[in-house]
């Protein structure tokens, strides 16, 4: 094996990329994404628009539309399978809206964000943990949360303790058990599985020692 593949190769393993090709929503677009396809072609790549991505997301928090994260279309209010209570959006929020539905959405079947970020939680062997205040009702580890139901999601390697699940919170505190909906009851060094989505951390008083 020559010298230039053994690296590339150890980079491909040790650094994997993923690429986001932002902006598709510009008319300038689809020629630049042609040649990074053409010069990337052994690198996951997506087609994003982080821009209509978040306004997408900040029209659903005003309950102007229905719209869930990787999905090819949203709905308006009226519209078949439109839930009850949106509301409808100004003249000119509503045709910025059918701008991104239709030259965003349809023609490239999402915003593209969702698929990245899945893309890399997979490469990376990355499994989602829901840290909770309450087995019962799902809050968020924070007690003066009062609307922090699964708010926290942090994003470990298989195998990570219990401890560096705390460490993941940002808590300073040393982590002495773990609860698990089914009641397991774990200590600071059992790690995490997969099948492990949801658990609760006892802290001690103490800091933890670095």
């Amino acid at each position: 094996m020559d010298v230039r593949r053994f690296v590339s190769l150890f980079v491909k393993v040790r650094f994997p990329t993923v690429l986001a090709l932002n902006k598709i929503d510009l008319a300038s677009s689809e020629k630049n994404i042609a040649n990074l396809a053409e010069k990337y072609e052994s690198v996951p790549f997506f087609l994003c628009s982080g821009l209509a991505e978040l306004f997408l997301q900040k029209m659903k928090r005003k309950k102007f539309i229905h719209y869930e994260e990787g999905e090819d279309s949203f709905l308006f209010k009226g519209e078949k399978g439109a839930p009850a209570g949106l509301r409808v959006p100004p003249s000119n929020t509503k045709q910025r809206l059918l701008k991104i539905r239709d030259l965003v959405l349809y023609r490239y079947g999402s915003t593209g964000c969702q698929e990245v970020i899945e893309c890399v939680v997979d490469i990376l062997k990355l499994h989602a943990v829901f840290p909770v205040n309450s087995l019962t009702h799902f809050t968020t580890s924070d007690p003066s949360d009062k609307e922090g139901v699964f708010r926290d999601c942090l994003l470990l390697p298989l195998g990570s303790s219990m401890r560096a699940v705390g460490r993941a919170m940002g808590d300073e505190r040393l982590v002495t058990n773990a609860t698990t909906p089914d009641g397991r009851q774990l200590g600071a060094s059992s790690v995490v599985t997969s099948d492990m989505s949801l658990v609760k951390l006892t802290f001690s008083k103490d800091k933890e020692r670095r």
